[in-house]
């Protein structure tokens, strides 16, 4: 796919009022799965979008999601505050370092086969 474009304040808001709207959690993960595979976010946008989702588990679903998208540490870390559950905090950072470590891995490679 082509570069995707920064969402914009009016999109986001629609998928926020989608969200609302869901009552089932799949039916608002796959609208957050539509979201990211249309649209970039910014970290407060994907805040945003994280704390509409009313458990745990679709919080820790968005995060993986955003986690590949954000590419820095910092942003990951503000991320995580959405997270409220020790153990599910903790199963996000995990992903969070995993992703981190193949982000690195992959600039690697690519210059190494330059």
């Amino acid at each position: 796919g082509g570069r995707k474009a920064l969402i914009g304040d009016v999109e986001l808001c629609i998928y926020l009022e989608r969200l609302e709207k869901k009552k089932r959690a799949t039916d608002r993960s796959l609208v957050v799965d539509e979201a990211v595979s249309m649209y970039v976010f910014t970290c407060e946008q994907a805040l945003s979008i994280l704390r509409v989702l009313r458990y745990q588990h679709e919080v820790v679903h968005g995060c993986k999601i955003f986690a590949k998208h954000v590419t820095d540490p910092h942003n990951m870390h503000r991320l995580l505050q959405a997270v409220e559950a020790p153990v599910d905090r903790g199963i996000v950072a995990e992903y969070f370092f995993k992703v981190q470590r193949d982000n690195t891995e992959r600039a690697r490679a690519s210059q190494a086969n330059r």
